[in-house]
């Protein structure tokens, strides 16, 4: 009879071990998930706060060169972050959306010539988006005002769904702009 607690105990305290573990293990990758969508969210606050300039005015002169459009931090975490929220895809979907269509911005505003060549093979087959091209002046106006669009839609949507992981979304402008502590 000893013998057989001794065997349920050590099976029991096994199976505790065992959740424990994975308990703490589950909370560690919870951590790390949160830590990298707070590391990419202020980058996609500033792309989104910079599209809406370029939407409402896709004036090519204003926007010289494609540093003021940044994927830095979603190149350095996306593969990982891939594997954290591989149940929310509507959440991938929308960062990946979202940094495609900068990274098409950021080549229109360093290259304008390249315009008609950073459309998808859908925009492509548009009859509407080739009249607005075709419509476009020489600076591409159209056309990018319309990338910012939905890059500036697909950011929203990809903020707003990382509420769910990291809680409330500060506004990164208004903390700078509140009273100085250094004073």
């Amino acid at each position: 009879m000893p013998l057989l607690a001794a065997i349920v105990s050590a099976l029991i305290g096994a199976y505790a071990n065992g959740w424990y573990r994975d308990r703490q293990d589950k909370k560690a990758r919870e951590r790390e998930r949160e830590g990298l969508l707070r590391i990419i969210d202020p980058e996609l606050y500033e792309n989104i706060r910079l599209l809406r300039g370029i939407e409402k005015n896709a004036d090519l002169a204003k926007y010289p060169s494609q540093s003021h459009v940044s994927t830095d931090a979603w190149n350095q975490s996306r593969a990982r972050l891939g594997e954290f929220l591989f149940e929310d895809q509507d959440y991938i979907f929308a960062l990946n959306r979202h940094y495609a269509l900068v990274v098409r911005i950021g080549a229109t505003l360093e290259d304008p010539e390249e315009l008609k060549q950073s459309l998808s093979r859908r925009d492509r087959r548009d009859r509407t988006m080739r009249a607005r091209v075709a419509g476009a002046d020489e600076s591409g106006k159209n056309l990018l005002s319309i990338l910012a669009n939905r890059a500036l839609a697909a950011g929203e949507t990809a903020r707003n769904r990382g509420e769910k992981y990291i809680g409330s979304l500060p506004d990164y402008h208004a903390a700078d702009e509140g009273p100085s502590t250094t004073e």
